[in-house]
């Protein structure tokens, strides 16, 4: 039995009340304007709107299931961190509550992927012209997770990223530039030598072994406008795998620009596919691994699967 209760999807609702959640330190800590900003455009549109801050790891998770039965729209202004707290919240709680999002991080996979704005003021007015959709979702070691896995060298990146982010010496960086600080830290984390193999079984077969960097992907989106599953669709109940076995910098440079492009990485750089749930197991030691940008201590085995239709996603109209 799955551990979180999946109830069919509600009727649709008129949305009459609102709440939004801001993460005070999404962002160049700007989580405030933005809840401001969003209260402003649905107050116009007469709707009831409150807004609640989210002050510490976990608590958007309790703020959806609290508020999902009381409101017709729960309005995420934060980065992908906290949305996916929120729609952990929901499903925990069997609440189909649509979640709309004010992007104010710095990866905005989940935003980039559906088409909400990046802009401020283009993101609110977009609330208005809405719908729900359906999405699907990762579930991770019981860890719910919106948009891709990363593994190896990309996990990597992502927790020295994280450990920039909290230093003092680098933390300005970060907000002022913090595309210029992930090259840095890529640069330095791809010139540094990385011995963890992994292999990796899908829907109960043999993928390969030897791996050495890669991701599992929900999002077609991956983080930077860069695209590591081009063909992944977020509604289709398949996650999408991208794993790779070469190493140096000549193989990490073509699967880049390939993600820059958002290409297929070609066979012999990248071993690809599709199912339902796959298993990732260090061939030694401990698999270093992020979770949609987020740095999660490193583990023996990783069971990933989908989660068809986990939560309602609020986007802009087609």
């Amino acid at each position: 039995m799955p551990p979180y209760p999946v109830t069919p999807p509600a009727s649709p609702l008129p949305v009459k009340r609102a709440v939004v959640f801001y993460n005070p330190t999404s962002g160049r800590s700007q989580g405030f304007r933005a809840a401001e900003a969003v209260c402003r455009g649905l107050d116009s549109a007469q709707w009831d709107v409150s807004q609640v801050a989210t002050e510490r790891a976990g608590h958007a998770t309790e703020l959806a299931a609290e508020w999902g039965p009381r409101v017709g729209l729960i309005v995420v202004a934060g980065g992908d961190g906290t949305l996916r707290e929120a729609a952990q919240g929901l499903l925990q709680a069997g609440h189909r509550t649509p979640l709309g999002v004010i992007p104010q991080g710095h990866g905005n996979v989940i935003a980039q992927e559906f088409g909400v704005p990046l802009k401020l003021d283009a993101a609110v007015a977009s609330l208005g012209r809405g719908e729900a959709r359906q999405v699907d979702a990762l579930r991770v070691n019981g860890e719910m997770v919106l948009a891709m896995v990363g593994l190896g060298l990309d996990a990597r990146i992502v927790r020295r990223i994280d450990r920039a982010r909290h230093s003092w010496g680098l933390r300005g960086w970060y907000r002022i530039h913090g595309d210029s600080l992930y090259i840095a830290v890529g640069v330095t984390a791809l010139l540094s030598p990385y011995s963890t193999r992994f292999r990796a079984t899908c829907d109960g077969k043999s993928v390969g072994s030897g791996f050495r960097h890669g991701a599992v992907s929900n999002t077609r989106m991956y983080g930077k406008g860069m695209s590591l599953s081009p063909a992944a669709d977020a509604s289709d109940g398949l996650l999408d795998f991208a794993l790779r076995q070469r190493s140096g910098p000549a193989s990490s440079i073509q699967t880049l620009l390939c993600a820059r492009r958002q290409i297929e990485a070609p066979e012999s750089l990248v071993t690809a596919g599709q199912g339902k749930r796959i298993v990732i197991t260090p061939e030694h030691g401990l698999l270093e691994w992020q979770a949609d940008g987020d740095p999660r201590p490193p583990v023996e085995r990783l069971e990933i699967e989908v989660i068809p239709g986990a939560f309602q996603l609020w986007v802009p109209a087609t």
